[in-house]
């Protein structure tokens, strides 16, 4: 069986769930209500892959509605979103990169994020619950991290429960902001789709002192330190007239893990990203119309692209 369908609704009771959305001027709590298709797809324009990347396609309507705080006139957000979830396997459950886009279309204007992961050594992704869940008297739950349970309806229908990332007082105990119905069907052929294959590395140099802004609240979770000077960035398209530009040391012991919805998408019967890195560097360039940012190993080697386009 896969999942043919994602429907329910995530109470967004964090300050970075509301961030994600565009909803930084306004209160906690906004209620988000989805209705998204989901399909497996397979990529047919990867040059240079030792094999076609497979993954997963969601795509339909976000309604966030009980927006509250910040300027006045805003009680409702409807947008159309597609979200493309790809993995290049080197070997069986053995993942070497992975490409993330989610493009958001809200009231005439469009947000289009992507993300290039690179993983050395391969990360693991077996699939299913074997890594993240454990089996309890009430279903599928998390081991660690934000509390996830996966119930089982029947054949084909799961409920999936649970709490956002960094919300400390949601547990199991308590009251859930993420209530979602998962639905399952037959195993059907993979449809086709091309994926973002333009990602360039230039050399830029800023004399500038302004600061980049748009990453803001993903800076926050990473904990940076002293200033490296970064000159090479990899991004989708060579940027002419910078804006801002910096770089930042990732503090901390053994690295930064950042998987906000991991466990919630392997709840969900599909496979998750997680950005990772020891000992790095996070640097930004952000332009008029966009921001690209980069995951830098100790090594001076790419770990991670990021391209946020408006």
């Amino acid at each position: 069986m896969e999942v043919s369908h994602i429907s329910g609704t995530i109470e967004l009771a964090t300050r970075s769930s509301m961030d994600a959305v565009g909803l930084q001027e306004y209160n906690p709590g906004a209620l988000l209500s989805l209705e998204l298709d989901v399909q497996k797809v397979v990529s047919t324009n990867c040059e240079d892959c030792q094999s076609s990347p497979e993954g997963v396609r969601l795509n339909g309507t976000i309604l966030i509605t009980e927006i509250t705080g910040g300027p006045g006139g805003m009680g409702r957000v409807e947008a159309k979103v597609e979200i493309i979830h790809l993995q290049e396997f080197i070997s069986e459950d053995m993942v070497y990169r992975e490409w993330l886009s989610i493009a958001w279309m809200a009231g005439g204007e469009s947000v289009n994020l992507q993300i290039l992961q690179l993983h050395e050594p391969a990360r693991w992704s077996p699939g299913g619950y074997q890594a993240s869940f454990l089996s309890t008297d009430r279903g599928m739950e998390t081991r660690t991290g934000p509390w996830i349970l996966v119930e089982t309806l029947s054949q084909d229908l799961l409920k999936i429960q649970g709490c956002l990332p960094q919300a400390h007082a949601c547990n199991r105990d308590s009251s859930s902001h993420i209530d979602l119905i998962s639905e399952l069907v037959e195993v059907r052929k993979p449809v086709k789709v091309q994926q973002e294959s333009g990602w360039v590395s230039s050399n830029y140099t800023y004399n500038g002192t302004d600061e980049p802004q748009r990453f803001d609240t993903f800076r926050q979770v990473l904990g940076l330190e002293e200033e490296p000077q970064v000159e090479q960035m990899t991004c989708l398209i060579e940027v002419d007239e910078i804006d801002s530009m910096k770089a930042w040391g990732i503090e901390g012991e053994g690295g930064v893990s950042i998987s906000p919805v991991l466990s919630l998408f392997e709840g969900m019967g599909l496979s998750g990203m997680s950005l990772a890195v020891q000992d790095g560097v996070w640097s930004e360039l952000e332009y008029s119309d966009g921001t690209c940012a980069n995951i830098i190993g100790k090594n001076g080697e790419l770990k991670s692209a990021i391209h946020l386009q408006l």
